[in-house]
């Protein structure tokens, strides 16, 4: 089975993705929700010469027609 460390899961129900992850912070349709999250980055935790200073996650995750995940993508700034 396709898992995260934190346990979303591909086949988990709806309600076991909302009850880990709370409120969505961007819902489409019925098939598409979206959580984001940005902190302040730590000195030293980019690399190199960089501009960034904030560190930003989204967790997008997919439902199928029986309201189980089938897709799921963890995108992080582009700049570590």
């Amino acid at each position: 089975a396709v898992r995260t460390p934190g346990g979303l899961r591909l086949g988990m129900s709806r309600q076991e993705a909302l009850a880990m992850f709370g409120t969505p912070h961007l819902v489409k349709g019925r098939r598409h929700i979206k959580y984001s999250s940005m902190r302040p980055g730590r000195p030293g935790e980019f690399a190199g010469n960089t501009l960034c200073t904030d560190v930003w996650r989204n967790v997008v995750i997919y439902f199928g027609e029986d309201d189980r995940v089938d897709g799921f993508a963890i995108l992080a700034n582009g700049c570590d």
